[in-house]
């Protein structure tokens, strides 16, 4: 994935995350549509680069949102580092791997925000963590299997997904 090409997905997707995503969930549970394209970056450009890119990401997420500011930034610097030390390849994964890399990131974001949205309050992790993390993380996991088994996957490089 070239750069130019990940900002504009990420811009796209910090746009659809912003405007239509809240219209597309309970309050609680939501997809993160800007995580899935730091998932998708950081197999594709390795741990160094999705650092960068899930720093900058996150700090223009937090700037948009209500949130506590620089919590977003650490999730996708966190969650790029660990995806692209894991799964780096410089051609699409095949479906199974992209299947599970993105659980592994998306599972890895929502256990660190659930530590960071309780971290100093009598709420347990446990509970914010299967109420609202993980079944946003699921949301957003399913959005991108259906972008993986879309003609836009592996369209360049002529991968087939089994």
């Amino acid at each position: 994935m070239k750069i130019r090409t990940a900002l504009i997905a990420f811009l796209a997707s910090l746009l659809l995350q912003v405007s239509l995503v809240p219209f597309a969930g309970s309050e609680m549970i939501r997809p993160n549509l800007p995580l899935l394209v730091l998932v998708v970056f950081a197999t594709r450009r390795g741990a160094f680069q999705a650092v960068l890119f899930g720093f900058v990401a996150g700090l223009l997420l937090d700037v948009l949102s209500s949130g506590m500011f620089g919590m977003s930034a650490f999730v996708f610097s966190l969650t790029g580092f660990v995806t692209g030390k894991l799964f780096h390849s410089d051609l699409p994964l095949p479906l199974g791997l992209w299947a599970f890399a993105s659980a592994i990131g998306l599972l890895l974001a929502a256990l660190a925000w659930s530590v960071l949205i309780t971290f100093g309050t009598l709420a347990p992790v446990g509970g914010t963590l299967s109420a609202q993390m993980i079944p946003s993380a699921a949301y957003t996991w399913v959005l991108g299997m259906l972008w993986a088994i879309s003609p836009w996957y592996g369209r360049r490089a002529g991968v087939r997904l089994d």
